[in-house]
């Protein structure tokens, strides 16, 4: 039961496994391929100083774009644009701007860049909240194969310390695969399986268009409050979805020990969209695992930890995130093999009952 369980979880997912895997890996240079594949979206020519982002923002409102701005994420370099994130009937969309002139690079879906498309395929297999709640399905079919095939292959402790005495037992690299790189596929399984959990909440409640669009053009009062916060570096501004609701300004403080694993935006200063008066601070050293569980498990997940992922790190997350996609190619190849010798048992049962 356990066996046929785990070869059928394989077959169902494993084209989308695959796919999941391969484009997890291609996201990790991420920045490196937006720099080589989109530059005129994605870099900009440095001048001596930027734009106020009030008159930025009220440069991209006379370009008659429909929607309402939800977000904006800040360059944290010197090369980087201003981008603005603008949903509207149909869904989200992207605006980048130069923000040393305030020109309109690009207007775009999640897809405008290369970088953006294979992010929506990892994440969404192309089709949008659907999409990512099956992602999401997917990732936990990889937790329960993992699992049966631990079961299958068992005796996971003989495998780590007695490798010699154990490689006979591993004739396959399917098996072989599977058995080292066992907690990598739970662990990248259970990440995934959390983080496509927004899919299905977005399904649930449709997002509500913020009503004060005057509120949109403001950017300038709330990043100098913030400014007052000692070590705190902001890298997204949030807008209310809804009437009376608070801006979020998103960012990251010095680096220390306890902070490296949170992202870019962690910490949450909270104003009051009139007055930009700060109304609280979030810092997740100081709040429980639970409240900081989105930061972290997203952090592990695509390897965007607090400080720069190093080249080694990089190429680490590459091996592991290989091994669902080498466990699919495999898993079918070793299903193709037993369909043949099933096959050519049947043949001989046949020939053997025609000849007595």
């Amino acid at each position: 039961m356990v066996y046929w369980t785990h070869s059928w979880l394989g077959l169902i997912s494993g084209v989308f496994l695959l796919v999941i895997s391969l484009t997890g890996v291609v996201l990790l240079f991420h920045d490196q391929m937006d720099a080589a594949l989109d530059p005129s979206l994605t870099r900009v020519h440095v001048r001596s100083s930027r734009l106020p982002y009030d008159e930025l923002l009220m440069d991209f409102s006379q370009q008659n774009i429909p929607g309402h701005l939800e977000s904006l994420s800040l360059p944290q370099n010197a090369e980087d644009p201003l981008l603005l994130g603008v949903r509207d009937r149909s869904g989200y969309h992207k605006a980048w701007m130069d923000p040393y002139t305030g020109q309109l690079l690009g207007y775009g879906g999640d897809r405008a860049t290369t970088s953006g498309w294979i992010d929506s395929l990892h994440y969404q297999l192309l089709a949008g909240d659907y999409g990512e709640v099956w992602a999401g399905l997917v990732a936990f079919v990889l937790v329960l194969a993992s699992a049966t095939g631990l079961y299958i292959q068992g005796r996971f402790l003989v495998v780590l310390l007695r490798w010699p005495r154990a490689r006979a037992r591993m004739r396959d690299s399917h098996s072989l695969i599977g058995t080292w790189m066992l907690l990598a596929s739970i662990l990248f399984g259970l990440t995934g399986t959390w983080l496509c959990r927004f899919g299905l909440l977005r399904l649930i409640q449709k997002p509500q268009v913020a009503v004060d669009a005057q509120q949109r053009h403001v950017a300038d009062l709330y990043l100098r409050e913030v400014a007052r916060l000692p070590n705190f570096t902001p890298t997204l501004v949030l807008y209310p979805d809804k009437a009376g609701g608070a801006v979020e300004v998103a960012g990251v403080a010095r680096l220390t020990r306890k902070n490296w694993l949170y992202g870019t935006f962690a910490y949450r200063v909270t104003l009051d969209a009139g007055t930009g008066r700060i109304v609280s601070f979030f810092d997740p050293t100081r709040a429980s695992l639970l409240d900081t569980s989105d930061n972290w498990i997203f952090a592990i997940h695509s390897a965007q930890f607090a400080i720069e992922t190093p080249l080694w790190l990089k190429l680490l997350y590459t091996i592991l995130g290989l091994s669902p996609a080498v466990l699919a190619v495999t898993g079918y190849l070793l299903y193709i093999r037993r369909l043949a010798r099933n096959r050519r048992l049947r043949s001989r049962q046949f020939l053997e009952w025609r000849i007595a």
